[in-house]
């Protein structure tokens, strides 16, 4: 029981929101070249800036030791898994 909730809190409260952060992060220089930026006259600097920083994208980074996104909470919980039906093979079999 207690592992099913760590993988919940871990999963949906941390993986899935800073996924859906990033996803909408990285979208951000796709809007701003899509909004006829090229006919304004004062901001082409700070728009072609934001552009090509975009195109960087961001990481997160839990301690900094590893990146949260969805990658790792699947990478995590299929450890959980993993190690639970390992411990229950080990548990049987003694």
């Amino acid at each position: 029981m207690y592992i099913t909730s760590v993988m919940y809190e871990f999963t949906f409260c941390y993986c899935y929101p800073v996924q859906k952060l990033i996803d909408q992060a990285n979208q951000i220089g796709e809007c701003i070249y899509l909004s006829n930026w090229e006919g304004t006259q004062y901001f082409n600097k700070e728009v072609v800036l934001i552009i090509a920083l975009s195109q960087k994208g961001i990481h997160i980074v839990a301690g900094g030791m590893t990146d949260i996104n969805s990658a790792t909470g699947l990478k995590t919980v299929k450890a959980m898994v993993s190690y639970t039906a390992f411990l229950k093979t080990v548990t049987a079999t003694g």
